[in-house]
């Protein structure tokens, strides 16, 4: 299954990648999020799992936005 967390930078956004991590059957986890850079620092943090991808979209952008969500179950 392919997740997609948007807003992954954020605080609470990391509670919620923790938690995937742990407990999904998760095959691939998208990070999502204005900042690609702070994405980067975020897969660091959790170590760097082989599951975690980053994307920077911009919500107000919904072609871009809609194609990263493309094939995502949550």
């Amino acid at each position: 299954m392919k997740y997609t967390l948007i807003g992954a930078g954020g605080i609470q956004a990391r509670g919620i990648l923790l938690d995937l991590l742990e407990t999904s059957s998760a095959t691939e986890i998208l990070l999502a999020d204005v900042n690609l850079e702070v994405l980067g620092r975020r897969i660091q943090e959790v170590g760097g799992d082989g599951r975690l991808k980053a994307v920077a979209i911009d919500l107000r952008d919904l072609g871009a936005t809609v194609a990263a969500l493309a094939g995502t179950e949550l």
